[in-house]
């Protein structure tokens, strides 16, 4: 009974093993394209919940504009820095954590 249980079971390594191995190379440029666009929109609310806790800017004063300002900023910096390799690597754990679903 047990020798039976593992020979299911490396059967069934060897399958998902077979399958990663099979994974199509577009599949795993569209993951790792999620992965980095859920780790800049990470970094972008992380940037937004930074700035909330600053005390206000005394030189110019609060304004629509100057949000919109921020906010295209917050995006900009967040993408770039999801694409260098300077990123916080949650993109890359990601893609390692889901290339088995493939």
């Amino acid at each position: 009974m047990i020798n039976d249980f593992n020979v299911v079971k490396s059967r069934l390594a060897a399958a998902q093993t077979a399958q990663v191995k099979q994974a199509d190379p577009k599949s795993e440029e569209e993951l790792k394209a999620a992965c980095e666009g859920f780790e800049a929109i990470f970094t972008k609310k992380l940037l937004e919940s930074m700035r909330d806790t600053l005390p206000g800017n005394g030189l110019f004063p609060k304004s629509n504009s100057l949000e919109i300002f921020e906010s295209m900023l917050d995006q900009n910096l967040a993408e770039n820095s999801s694409r260098g390799r300077s990123s916080m690597g949650i993109k890359d754990y990601l893609f390692d954590q889901l290339k088995a679903s493939l």
